[in-house]
């Protein structure tokens, strides 16, 4: 792609844009090698390269950077934590993107008190929680940390009238700080660049990966071997769960079946390995929140305990009953169709709005579980490897074969397990 015409505006307001960039950066602990420019496009495409992202897959984008900023004087003006914020989704990066990203997200400002963190009345909140649960895990910091980190948040809020992230220059503590044995006038970005080079933090990710998709008890030596992984990619994804998922241990019999399926596992699994055809999915949304998983409203900052916990007397009745239900929703359509109705008609007359939704939606609900058996051609232990991570609780019965097959091993207990 051809590059973009560059903007060639006031030389002193391009220096003036670089001392305060360059500035940020050694804040940072970090260098900007570029060479003195009036070019953004230069100043950007060296900032890219300092990344180690692909110029190439980046200078699409540059178009819309100089949408937000069309001149340079604009550019000079604006705040530097703007400018980089800008720019920093255009690679693929963890630190700018995610981390960066999610702490300065209005639902975390609200949710952990860095809306009400100002100068000389720290809220500690962000800084405990992103230490113990983001980044370094319990025993890796002090309260002295979170106390100086806290400073560091001050004067992040939120623009009430377009609900977006803003920093208020008169409510930040510019003082000195020392976090981690680190010391220097650090602001809450520089805190959280200093967070992701502690070890510990690559160990957390790492360990959180593997109780994802591994087992519940990480084993020590692939953790850190995980961990280094991801610092040498700079906290990139990909090559972490690469090296996680080309494992032995991702594949060892003993790895199967030891993870419980959460309610969104369970449900939208379920839909999708089983090709079923949904419409509105207001059942389903209110079927796994019945279920302990109640979308977008975790029980605190930590998030769902999850595992074990997501068993007990009342979910796995809960769990079996909508299963039975899914896989009998051409029976109930074949009622509705013949007349027997599920709401006698007087009664559906009185129904809410909310209940005749929910109705309608279960009625769009389809599986033509013809086809979907066609697959596996009469071969019903290759269809029980499919379903389940391990050996049913129960055989099935001598003959079960087609949808009740399906239902028998939907059903049974090691379904519940992946």
């Amino acid at each position: 792609m051809a590059r973009p015409k560059p903007l060639r505006l006031n030389a002193a307001a391009a220096r003036a844009f670089q001392r305060r960039l360059l500035a940020w950066y050694r804040r940072h602990g970090r260098d900007l090698p570029w060479r003195k420019t009036s070019d953004p496009y230069e100043i950007l495409v060296s900032e890219i390269m300092l990344q180690q992202t692909q110029v190439e897959r980046v200078i699409p984008k540059y178009h819309e950077f100089l949408g937000k900023y069309p001149t340079l004087e604009e550019l000079a003006a604006a705040r530097v934590e703007d400018v980089t914020a800008t720019w920093y989704p255009l690679g693929y990066n963890i630190r700018p993107v995610r981390l960066h990203g999610i702490a300065r997200d209005p639902a975390m400002v609200i949710y952990l008190d860095s809306a009400s963190n100002r100068k000389g009345q720290p809220n500690e909140n962000f800084a405990r929680e992103v230490m113990e649960l983001f980044t370094l895990g319990e025993g890796n910091y002090t309260e002295r940390d979170i106390k100086e980190a806290a400073r560091a948040f001050t004067g992040w809020g939120v623009d009430p009238d377009r609900g977006e992230f803003v920093f208020r220059p008169r409510a930040h503590d510019d003082g000195v700080k020392t976090v981690l044995g680190r010391t220097g006038n650090f602001d809450g970005d520089a805190v959280l660049g200093i967070l992701l080079a502690q070890p510990q933090t690559a160990e957390l990710v790492a360990a959180k990966l593997w109780r994802e998709f591994v087992s519940p008890n990480p084993d020590p030596g692939e953790v850190r071997r995980i961990a280094r992984v991801l610092r040498e990619s700079d906290y990139e994804l990909r090559p972490a769960l690469r090296a996680l998922l080309t494992s032995d241990a991702f594949y060892a019999p003993e790895s199967r079946a030891v993870l419980i399926k959460s309610p969104v596992e369970l449900v939208v699994g379920t839909l999708r390995q089983f090709s079923f055809t949904t419409g509105e999915p207001l059942p389903f949304v209110l079927g796994v929140a019945a279920l302990g998983q109640n979308l977008f409203a975790p029980p605190n900052v930590k998030g769902w305990p999850g595992g074990e916990a997501w068993i007990n007397s009342t979910t796995l009745l809960g769990r079996k009953a909508l299963l039975d239900r899914l896989f009998r929703v051409e029976e109930m359509r074949a009622m509705v169709a013949e007349g027997g109705g599920v709401e006698p008609p007087k009664m559906a007359a009185r129904m809410t709005e909310g209940r005749q939704r929910f109705l309608q939606a279960l009625l769009e609900v389809q599986f033509d579980g013809a086809k979907w058996l066609s697959q596996f051609d009469g071969r019903p232990q290759q269809l029980e490897r499919v379903v389940l991570a391990s050996a049913p609780v129960s055989e099935p019965p001598q003959g079960t074969q087609g949808i009740e097959l399906i239902r028998h091993l939907v059903l049974d207990p090691a379904y519940q397990l992946k």
